[in-house]
């Protein structure tokens, strides 16, 4: 939506910070569904082994939160999971929509993925450099680069 709103701003947008960027020669519609499992709500709660599934293999690839001395954050894997888990409509329609991306954005775009997004695609279109890991403060810098 936000390549649209680009699209069509007559030079007013300068630039994008979006999140969950895809790598457009890899992600296929059906790469995207396997990567966004159902998360419907079960009477046996398998819904939420999926979503805590998601949570940790994203930290697996990113870096699991750590408490002071090293050991795992478990009450920010529990929210993270929690928060998955409760946006089970509407969680994986983003990435999914991204599948079928047209074309290149027409203004630079700045990653707004935070470091443990479990979508956040090996290669990005994004501005080299401008990752996302960097929190708000570095976002923000980011995004006044590029836009100039």
């Amino acid at each position: 939506m936000a390549v649209a709103v680009a699209r069509l701003g007559n030079g007013r947008v300068r630039a994008l910070a979006l999140g969950g960027l895809p790598d457009p020669a890899v992600l296929t519609e059906s790469e995207a569904r396997a990567r966004t499992p159902d998360l419907v709500p079960d009477e046996h709660g398998t819904h939420l082994l999926r979503a805590w599934h998601l949570v940790r293999d994203g930290g697996l690839g990113t870096g699991l939160p750590e408490l002071p001395g090293g050991r795992p954050d478990l009450a920010e894997l529990h929210g993270r999971t929690l928060d998955l888990a409760r946006s089970w409509r509407t969680y994986a329609a983003a990435f999914r929509d991204a599948a079928a991306w047209p074309g290149e954005p027409p203004v630079p775009v700045v990653a707004a993925d935070p470091v443990w997004d479990p979508f956040t695609a090996g290669a990005v279109r994004a501005v080299p450099g401008h990752d996302g890991t960097g929190g708000v403060a570095s976002l923000l810098k980011a995004l006044e680069d590029v836009a100039g």
